[in-house]
């Protein structure tokens, strides 16, 4: 399988992680299109809503997808992957909820933040050795997200803008949607998440997924947090 590039995701598990699988129509972690369950009231159809979602599966990026570096080897940063796992301890937030920050629909996570924000940061800077440097047209395209100039720093720095201070965890449920339409898609998901939501919300795993060919993202590999 060719792969082009990698990235560190927490990816649900359980009864969330299907239901994202069958919200998106991605199963990331089997690689496969599940049947889709029927949502009802919706403002647009839900292909159209998750297509910018749907390569990735539903996932929380901690390192952003990143091309290996010429000088490094996937079997390499499959075992940096397991050994980093294993130096780190599990890390508890609160409760996940609907949030329409930046324009799209997640599931973001309650205070107390900061031992999640700690493990974002350390993956951040742990797999920075893998990636290639980017490229003046990926940075190009980057900043015309308008960029504050703190982002400007951070992109040039790891790759990507939203890291350390600007890192704001979230499960991503949709593509771009106005405040109306994020009402209506909160609405009709409630009676199907609201039941999985109700516990703190605990990392005790992460996975190193990969790109493939055709644009879409599997996992390569999980492990557990050991420490």
């Amino acid at each position: 399988m060719s792969l082009c590039r990698y990235a560190i995701y927490f990816v649900p598990g359980g009864a969330v992680g299907a239901f994202g699988a069958k919200w998106l129509g991605w199963d990331v972690g089997a690689a496969t299109q599940p049947d889709r369950m029927v949502i009802e009231g919706l403002p647009r159809p839900r292909e159209i809503l998750t297509k910018a979602a749907r390569k990735y599966g539903l996932h929380a990026t901690l390192k952003a997808p990143f091309a290996l570096a010429e000088d490094r080897q996937e079997a390499d940063l499959v075992s940096s992957f397991k050994s980093f796992c294993k130096a780190q301890k599990p890390v508890c937030a609160g409760q996940l909820k609907f949030s329409h920050g930046g324009g799209f629909l997640s599931l973001r996570p309650s205070p107390p933040l900061h031992g999640l924000n700690q493990l974002a940061q350390q993956c951040v800077i742990s797999f920075d050795p893998f990636r290639k440097a980017a490229t003046t047209k990926e940075l190009e395209r980057r900043r015309k997200a308008n960029l504050t100039p703190a982002q400007d720093h951070l992109l040039q720095r790891w790759g990507y803008p939203y890291v350390m201070d600007e890192f704001r965890f979230h499960i991503t449920l949709t593509g771009r949607v106005d405040d109306s339409e994020a009402e209506q898609i909160i609405n009709a998901l409630k009676p199907a998440l609201d039941p999985l939501l109700s516990d703190p919300f605990i990392i005790n795993e992460l996975a190193l997924a990969a790109e493939r060919a055709d644009g879409q993202f599997c996992i390569l590999e999980r492990a557990n947090l050991l420490a």
